[in-house]
């Protein structure tokens, strides 16, 4: 699958996610995140994770270079800074491309 391909930990957490829930419908909306976000890079992607849900990353050792990376990202031709969660996660539910830089 395009080059990716799931460790043995990403299998667990899959058939997690497909336990959890009643059914394929719960989970179509993984497709709308996969197309939102599918032309950023992977540091970029951990670094909207830290803005957004920063409660995720209490404990990270790379908290610091992340935060100096969010200072410098724009997305959509907005400062990290002033990009609204309300708007990303709209694009998550959606699909539409979050697209990296000015």
């Amino acid at each position: 699958m395009n080059g990716y391909s799931l460790t043995e930990y990403g299998y667990k957490l899959r058939q997690f996610i497909l336990d959890e829930y009643e059914n394929e419908e719960q989970i179509c909306g993984i497709d709308n995140i996969k197309s939102a976000t599918s032309s950023i890079p992977d540091r970029n992607l951990v670094g909207l994770t830290y803005h957004f849900y920063g409660e995720t990353a209490i404990y990270s050792g790379i908290k610091e270079s992340v935060r100096k990376l969010n200072e410098a990202s724009f997305y959509d031709g907005i400062s990290l800074m002033e990009y609204r969660k309300t708007d990303f996660e709209l694009k998550l539910r959606t699909g539409v491309p979050i697209r990296v830089g000015s």
